[in-house]
């Protein structure tokens, strides 16, 4: 995390508050400043813990004049003060330590209030699991859900024939999508039989000096392949590669 500037504003006018609740929020101010500032925000925990006093500050000033209190007294903008309040609500402070070695952007998206409930739950039951955490399915599955929601919520400003030319539409881009994919299996069912019949024709030392030449370029894969096996056709290395 690079050096960040705390900005020089005014203070946040705290005379609409009473003594006690003025105190309690100098003092969240002072400690979520302190922390951001000094750079101590490097993990996922700490970023939960300054989410949590930016939740208690919330319940002190007010709704109304939270973000003006952010923008005053803590030194960084409304979108970061939100995603770390949403990394204190939504993973909470018993979770977080489970995700200390996962992207802190993919944290992030998981946490935001746009992730549906069930996908962050079903996040959270792995995590206690102690499961193994795909973050390439679970973010496909957040963009899926929020371009779901994104759709609807057009679909309610649509005019009944809108809403009929738009249902066709998605049925012949769910039926492209569709062939495709399974073009995509025939075409990785090809390629593995075609990668079984080269290995089945391969000494033990080939084999491991095919895999070992692998390892630098493919180009040179074929190469070797072409050479040991001259039945390979251009066909079969295309579909290799």
């Amino acid at each position: 995390m690079t050096a960040v500037a705390i900005r020089d504003k005014a203070g946040f006018d705290y005379a609409g508050l009473d003594p006690t609740e003025a105190e309690q929020a100098r003092g969240h101010a002072a400690w979520v400043r302190d922390t951001y500032g000094a750079l101590q925000a490097t993990t996922m925990e700490t970023v939960a813990e300054i989410g949590l006093r930016l939740l208690q500050a919330r319940e002190t000033v007010g709704h109304g004049k939270f973000m003006p209190w952010v923008s005053s007294e803590c030194g960084f903008s409304h979108s970061t003060a939100l995603r770390m309040m949403d990394v204190a609500e939504n993973i909470g402070p018993d979770q977080i330590r489970h995700v200390m070695n996962l992207p802190a952007s993919f944290v992030y998206k998981v946490a935001a209030k746009s992730t549906p409930p069930e996908i962050r739950e079903e996040f959270k039951a792995q995590l206690a699991a102690g499961e193994r955490i795909y973050t390439g399915t679970i973010e496909s599955r957040i963009l899926e859900a929020r371009m779901k929601a994104k759709r609807a919520k057009k679909r309610m400003r649509m005019s009944p024939a809108q809403i009929k030319a738009s249902d066709a539409r998605e049925r012949r881009e769910e039926a492209e999508s569709e062939r495709r994919a399974a073009e995509s299996q025939a075409a990785l069912a090809a390629a593995r039989a075609v990668v079984e019949a080269l290995f089945s024709r391969l000494t033990t030392d080939e084999t491991e000096k095919l895999l070992e030449l692998g390892k630098r370029a493919r180009y040179r894969v074929a190469d070797v392949v072409i050479e040991r096996l001259g039945a390979l056709t251009a066909a079969d290395i295309a579909i290799l590669a």
